[in-house]
Formats: C-alpha cells, sequence, structure tokens
C-alpha cells in the first residue's frame, strides 16, 4: 500500500539519495507486477519499511505551530541576572562595561528580560532600580569628564 501512494509522487519532488534510489528501483518493480518482488517478500517488507520509516521522519521537520514547543524563560534567572547587573552597578564608580556592551544591554538584553518576567509590576521595579544605579553611573562619567 506505500508503495502504491509513493508511486504516485514524482521522483523529482525528492532529493536522489542512495536510500531514494533503491525505493525507487523496488518501487518500479512492486508497481511493474515482477515476479522478482514477488517472489522476494523479505524485499517487500524492507521497502515497506523503509517507505513507513521516510514517511514518519518527516514530522521531525513538522512546522506547525501546535506541535511546536517554545523555550520558556525561568523567572527565576531573570530575576537572577538582574541581581548581577544591579550588584555589578552599585559595587562600580564609573560604568563596569565599554560603551557598546552597555548600549547593548539598554536597547536589547534588559528590554527583552522585563518582557521575560510574568509580573509587570515587578519587571518595572526592576526597570526603576536599573535606571537609578544608570543615572548615578551616567552623572560619575560626565563629572569625570
Amino acid at each position: 500500500q506505500f508503495v502504491l501512494e509513493f508511486s504516485s509522487k514524482k521522483a523529482a519532488d525528492f532529493p536522489l539519495t542512495p536510500k531514494l534510489a533503491l525505493i525507487l528501483a523496488i518501487d518500479q518493480h512492486c508497481t511493474s507486477g515482477s515476479s522478482f518482488v514477488a517472489s522476494n517478500p523479505s524485499l517487500s517488507r524492507l521497502a515497506l519499511g523503509i517507505i513507513s520509516c521516510m514517511s514518519s521522519q518527516t514530522d521531525l521537520f513538522e512546522t506547525d505551530p501546535a506541535s511546536a514547543q517554545t523555550y520558556q524563560v525561568n523567572p527565576q534567572h531573570v530575576r537572577n541576572r538582574f541581581i548581577d547587573f544591579l550588584a555589578q552597578m552599585q559595587a562600580a564608580e564609573t560604568w563596569p562595561w565599554d560603551a557598546d556592551y552597555l548600549d547593548t544591554l539598554r536597547t536589547r538584553t534588559w528590554p527583552y528580560l522585563y518582557a521575560k518576567l510574568p509580573d509587570q509590576t515587578e519587571a518595572a521595579e526592576w526597570k526603576a532600580k536599573l535606571e537609578t544605579e544608570a543615572a548615578r553611573l551616567d552623572s560619575a562619567k560626565a563629572l569625570a569628564a
């Protein structure tokens, strides 16, 4: 049954691999009523097994959004990152990072982490703490210049 369904597809629909070449050869024999396949039931079972395996392997590349699993960020990991950033900022008299990294933190990392907290009130609290320390470090930088 699988072989007949497979024979309805064009060979051009699949990249030609050694396994596919074998399947096509077996498929050609099966659909032409060849006595070679009829006299070799193990070959028929092999063809069915290969085709069945290939059809189930397409599920590995399923793009259906309902079946896709997405990574869920652990909120405690986000809090730990904020604790680390805040501790480094509080311990420093000037910015502990270079300008490029600081720009990445301000424009990408921190907004991403704020969004990953389940409670936006908590996110606003972390944002206020970081902005308070950022203002202190910015003013220290301005005084030093």
